[in-house]
């Protein structure tokens, strides 16, 4: 229920936000995750700003340790100059 949670704030927030472009948010139930799965190079989750994973089962968790080390290597920040007193 956390994700969930999560993933309905990160989407508000983008919705409210009045310099927001576009948000991208994936769900996937992706059930067996094994180390083919891992490999197949069409399986892009890269695409995505926010991605939600559910229902994984992996015997020995290797290949959704490689998921989550390859995902987390990617991280964007955007903002623009700070507007008030405190401004630098």
């Amino acid at each position: 229920m956390g994700t969930v949670t999560l993933a309905l704030s990160l989407l508000a927030v983008a919705l409210l936000s009045p310099a927001t472009t576009t948000l991208r948010v994936g769900a996937f139930n992706i059930q067996s995750f094994g180390d083919t799965k891992m490999s197949n190079k069409e399986v892009v989750l890269l695409r995505y700003d926010v991605v939600l994973v559910q229902e994984v089962r992996d015997s020995d968790l290797s290949a959704v340790t490689e998921l989550m080390e390859q995902l987390n290597r990617y991280r964007r920040v955007a903002g623009g100059p700070q507007h008030g007193p405190n401004s630098a």
